[in-house]
């Protein structure tokens, strides 16, 4: 059972990895250089961008940096425990 786990966490772990860099470049597809759904495999936004190539860099990095996040947005630990958060 043990190498099962490790099997499958190991194999999660390199999807996450391919499919951050699908992201990536879907994202700066998207935002930057405003490619059609057919050029960035199927993903797009289906909100207008502005027409600013520096407002639509800046959109690209917070989406990028909302992807690297490196802590679990859906564990609260110090919920659970009685903790009060730090900061």
């Amino acid at each position: 059972m043990r190498n099962f786990a490790k099997y499958f966490a190991a194999r999660n772990w390199i999807l996450d990895v391919i499919d951050k860099q699908i992201s990536a470049k879907a994202t700066h597809d998207i935002f930057i250089e405003r490619k059609p759904s057919k050029d960035t495999k199927g993903v797009y936004l289906p909100i207008e961008l502005p027409d600013d190539e520096e407002v639509r860099k800046t959109l690209c990095s917070i989406v990028d940096e909302s992807f690297s996040a490196s802590h679990d947005i859906w564990v609260n630990d110090f919920l659970d425990e009685g903790e009060k958060p730090e900061g």
